[in-house]
C-alpha cells in the first residue's frame, strides 16, 4: 500500500526569485509584454514615461483601459493563471505571468495602479525586498514612500491603469558613470522595437541627450522622455518578437 503522506513544497520567493528574474527579457521586450496588456483592456492611448534621476529613476506605463477593481488588481499581480480559464483572443496573457516576470526583470520594485469609471482605485506592488525579508509571497497595498505622485498619470483618463517600475537594478550593472547614457539609448531601442511589435501610431518625444557621464561631472537629474502609443479601434497587427537572443539593454 502507498503512503498518504504529504509534504509542502512551497518554494521561498529567495529561492525563486533569481530564476524568475533572468528569463531572457530585454526591456524592450519587457515593456511590449505591459503595452500588450494595455491594449488587451481596450486602451486607444499608452504613455511609456521615461525618467533619469540617477538611482532614483523609473520608467511607467499609463492608459486608458478598462481599468481593474481590487478583485481583478489581486488576480493580475498573482503568480500564474489557469490557462484553461476563457479569455479573449487579443489576450496573450495565457500563463499569468508576463505583468511580473517582465517587471522583475528589470527592477527590484514595481507597482500597479488602476483606476474605475466610478473614480474608485485599486494599488498594488511587489517589492523583491520586500520579498526576500519576509520570505513572503506578500504584495504591497501601498507605493514606495515618496514615490505616490508618480502614480498620478491615472487621473489622466476616467479609467485606466499605471505600472510604475522603480529601483532599476538592472540598469544600475552598468555603472553609475554611464547608466544615463545606456538609460537614454535604451528608450531608443524601445521606441523602434514597439513600432515593430505593435503595428500601431506612436511618437517619440525626448528632450536633450544625455552624455556619458564623466569623473568630476555633476549628475544629470530629472531628464524625461515619452512614448506615445495611439491604438486604433480596428483589432491590431502583432509581429513575432526576433527569434535571435538579446543582451540586456541590447
Amino acid at each position: 500500500m502507498g503512503s498518504n503522506e504529504t509534504h509542502d513544497l512551497t518554494p521561498s520567493p529567495s529561492a525563486m526569485l533569481l530564476s524568475l528574474r533572468n528569463v531572457g527579457y530585454t526591456l524592450q521586450t519587457a515593456l511590449a509584454d505591459i503595452v500588450d496588456n494595455s491594449i488587451s483592456a481596450n486602451a486607444s492611448r499608452i504613455d511609456i514615461g521615461f525618467n533619469w534621476s540617477g538611482k532614483q529613476s523609473f520608467i511607467s506605463v499609463s492608459d486608458n483601459g478598462d481599468g481593474m477593481s481590487e478583485d481583478r488588481l489581486l488576480e493580475a499581480m498573482r503568480l500564474g493563471r489557469n490557462p484553461q480559464d476563457p479569455r479573449q483572443l487579443s489576450d496573450l496573457g495565457r500563463f499569468g505571468l508576463g505583468l511580473k516576470m517582465a517587471s522583475w526583470s528589470q527592477c527590484r520594485s514595481f507597482t500597479v495602479r488602476s483606476r474605475l469609471d466610478d473614480g474608485s482605485r485599486a494599488t498594488l506592488r511587489w517589492d523583491i525586498d520586500h520579498m526576500l525579508a519576509t520570505d513572503r509571497w506578500e504584495a504591497l497595498s501601498d507605493p514606495r514612500p515618496g514615490s505616490e505622485q508618480l502614480l498620478l498619470a491615472d487621473s489622466h483618463y476616467s479609467t485606466g491603469t499605471v505600472v510604475l517600475w522603480e529601483a532599476l537594478d538592472v540598469l544600475d550593472q552598468s555603472g553609475i558613470l554611464s547608466a544615463s547614457h545606456v538609460f537614454w539609448e535604451a528608450t531608443e531601442r524601445v521606441e523602434k522595437h514597439l513600432a515593430m511589435t505593435f503595428q500601431i501610431a506612436h511618437s517619440f518625444q525626448m528632450g536633450d541627450r544625455v552624455q556619458p557621464m564623466t569623473e568630476g561631472m555633476a549628475a544629470d537629474l530629472n531628464r524625461t522622455a515619452v512614448v506615445l502609443l495611439e491604438v486604433p479601434a480596428v483589432e491590431h497587427a502583432r509581429l513575432p518578437p526576433p527569434s535571435w537572443p538579446e543582451s540586456q539593454w541590447s
